[in-house]
């Protein structure tokens, strides 16, 4: 999709064809059967970009070994090193590539490589458009299928929205262009500075951005049992597979009996508030990936997620002890923003219900590794004898 026809993409370790034109060719690391890294083969100084980049995103381990794969690819050793190859051949000297129009938004003509997540269900490619000397121009999202459609357009909304408006602790992307392309979309956003010297994570700086983040769509308060939130969840759960709504439902009401009719705030969250969207630096904190952007959510689900994400998902995971720990170890981020303990509990229960809501509607229980954790969330949720003391 990113070298549509007539251009031919050969994967291996041959040449491919000799009558055709080598329009660009690209290293896969660790290999194509596993691809996590696309670097230009003919441009090391952007293929060395790539990689540091590549690296910020992983363990201390990961980085240094990321680091030393830039050395590799800066210092033209990396196609060596490694064999496995993408070759974009043509029989035209401009053809109609990923490349092309990320130079057209761009207004620059650049080169591309890829970072290559995990399969699940919103997966779509990521380019990152770089400039044959290595400076990264834009990251750009490209959507294959109705899901990734309506997360990118929801994507550049929030974007736009929130490069808006005056802030204070936090720095977003801006949208450098977007545009239909062929069957796909394509946004493309300015790069942020997350090779930056960072700073370790402090949880009320964060908590600090979560308000500031809240408060772009607007704070009020309302009473949960009659707010809009309300009726879009239960709206959202009557949408779901009738073997998984009828399961919610249930613990939906525990939940808000264990309420009552107090109020709530409700205002913004960034949707996916977790350390591989954020980075913090001595005077700003960086954070990127806003297609999960919503309004008029109970105040502290982004600070949930924060401390869910490092945990939920984690291997081996006991998910019944992670349900009913959560309020406890949550708390004092949720008092940070504001919330006394008994909204602390009920945001904290709500957050579960929402994300397991979000999970299946997206149908991330099909693919990857959510397929194994989210029915023993579930079931974890039923079970909490939490919400019935």
């Amino acid at each position: 999709m990113l070298w549509p026809a007539p251009v031919r993409v050969h994967a291996g370790r041959g040449r491919g064809s000799r009558r055709a034109r080598p329009f660009a060719e690209y290293v896969v690391l660790p290999h194509l059967a596993d691809p996590r890294l696309v670097l230009p083969l003919r441009h090391p100084r952007a293929a060395a970009t790539l990689a540091r980049g590549y690296a910020e995103a992983t363990s201390r381990a990961g980085r240094a070994r990321g680091h030393a794969l830039a050395l590799a690819a800066a210092s033209g050793a990396a196609p060596v090193l490694f064999r496995d190859r993408l070759r974009i051949e043509t029989e035209t000297a401009r053809p109609d590539t990923i490349e092309t129009v990320l130079g057209e938004l761009a207004g620059r003509s650049v080169t591309v490589g890829m970072h290559v997540s995990r399969p699940r269900a919103n997966r779509k490619p990521v380019v990152h458009a770089l400039t044959p000397d290595g400076e990264l121009v834009t990251v750009a999202k490209v959507a294959t299928n109705e899901l990734t459609h309506e997360l990118l357009d929801a994507e550049e909304t929030a974007i736009r929205l929130v490069s808006g408006r005056p802030r204070r602790t936090f720095t977003v992307p801006t949208v450098v262009g977007s545009c239909p392309w062929r069957e796909v979309d394509v946004l493309a956003l300015s790069p942020l500075p997350v090779d930056a010297p960072r700073v370790p994570f402090d949880v009320r700086r964060l908590a600090t951005v979560a308000v500031e983040i809240a408060a772009t769509a607007g704070l009020e308060s309302a009473r949960l049992p009659r707010s809009a939130y309300l009726t879009g969840l239960r709206k959202r759960i009557a949408e779901l597979p009738d073997a998984t709504a009828d399961r919610l439902r249930p613990v939906l009401e525990l939940v808000l009996d264990r309420h009552g009719d107090r109020p709530l705030v409700f205002g913004a969250w960034h949707g996916d508030f977790a350390k591989t969207n954020l980075a913090m630096l001595r005077d700003t904190v960086l954070v990127w990936d806003w297609e999960r952007h919503e309004s008029g959510v109970p105040l502290g689900f982004d600070m949930v997620h924060y401390h869910a994400q490092q945990r939920m998902l984690a291997p081996g995971e006991d998910v019944g002890a992670f349900v009913a720990t959560l309020p406890d170890r949550v708390a004092p981020s949720l008092a940070a923003v504001g919330l006394d303990g008994h909204e602390a509990r009920t945001v904290t229960r709500l957050y579960l219900v929402e994300i397991v809501t979000r999970y299946v509607h997206d149908r991330q229980d099909e693919i990857g590794t959510l397929g194994s954790v989210l029915p023993r969330l579930l079931t974890a949720l039923e079970s909490d004898a939490t919400l019935r003391e």
